[in-house]
């Protein structure tokens, strides 16, 4: 799966890059062997800033997502699909970045730091009788703290277009810290808090882009 980016340089040094591409997230809750993985796409604003001669720099990345299908499951029971559900996350991550050029064309940032996301959902269930048909909806929010990694080759593959190059890499993140609250109505897991509170709990975040950008100077 793959993003498809554009992103714009500033005197070699500072790239902002605005990107939608897959995205997929499994999560774990430990205290009621529970757990679900979802698929679905992102929106990301990334921001590098590498000082001249500098290997080390400064890494920024705000990045909204959205679910469309899943799938959950409870210790040894039967896998379900997820339906009736919309949810999406915001992610935030501030990080030191080092950027590695190798030769004139190809330059290669790596970047390891915390993430903080914001998570939501909604979830609908409805049932009919004999006379009637009736319908309810539930709402989910949580806070994860994490961390977050990134890998990116930058390629500037055309000597007569320096402004143009191609982008591709590869985002790993680990949530580690969950505070939830709200009403998760899942046909495995089904919570209602009133207030947010800590459970043992664990998320991993993944995807893997392709991009292309213009430089700037």
């Amino acid at each position: 799966m793959f993003f498809f980016g554009f992103a714009v340089f500033s005197y070699g040094e500072t790239l902002y890059s605005m990107s939608i591409g897959y995205y997929r997230l499994s999560e774990e809750f430990f205290g009621d062997d529970y757990g679900r993985g979802q698929n679905g796409v992102n929106f990301n604003f990334t921001f590098y800033y590498f000082q001249p001669e500098r290997l080390l720099g400064f890494f920024a990345r705000t990045s909204f997502g959205t679910f469309s299908t899943g799938h959950e499951w409870k210790g040894e029971q039967k896998m379900r699909a997820i339906d009736s559900l919309s949810s999406s996350d915001l992610r935030i991550c501030f990080a030191p970045s080092y950027q590695f050029n190798l030769g004139s064309k190809v330059s290669l940032p790596v970047t390891l730091g915390p993430v903080f996301t914001l998570y939501w959902e909604e979830g609908y269930n409805s049932w009919s009788s004999e006379n009637y048909y009736d319908y309810s909806s539930s709402y989910y929010e949580a806070i994860n703290l994490g961390i977050m990694g990134d890998i990116a080759i930058i390629l500037s593959p055309f000597d007569s277009a320096r402004w143009l190059f191609l982008k591709q890499g590869i985002s790993l993140g680990w949530d580690f810290v969950h505070f939830e609250k709200g009403e998760m109505s899942m046909e495995y897991r089904h919570i209602r808090k009133t207030r947010y509170s800590g459970v043992p709990y664990s998320a991993l975040v993944f995807s893997v882009y392709f991009g292309v950008g213009v430089q700037l100077e």
